[in-house]
């Protein structure tokens, strides 16, 4: 099934809204077709720096995403 479905969209794994430019590069990464992937690194960060987005994502935004959306560690209690 992994080698041949295409994998379940971000937005729908997350159960809501997802820029639809990045939803649509995650879902390019995760093509089957390795031809139809970015090739490169480069090529990658260039296709998410040409995504506009309405608020400009910063350090602090990224910080505060992380915050909210990082899984937590099944084993913190244990330490």
């Amino acid at each position: 099934m992994h080698a041949h479905q295409k994998p379940v969209s971000p937005s729908k794994r997350m159960g809501r809204a997802l820029h639809p430019g990045l939803e649509a590069l995650i879902m390019q990464c995760l093509e089957k077709n390795p031809g139809k992937r970015p090739q490169s690194c480069r090529e990658l960060g260039d296709d998410l720096q040409a995504l506009l987005f309405e608020r400009p994502w910063t350090r602090e935004r990224a910080d505060a995403w992380w915050r909210t959306h990082s899984p937590t560690d099944p084993h913190a209690a244990e330490k």
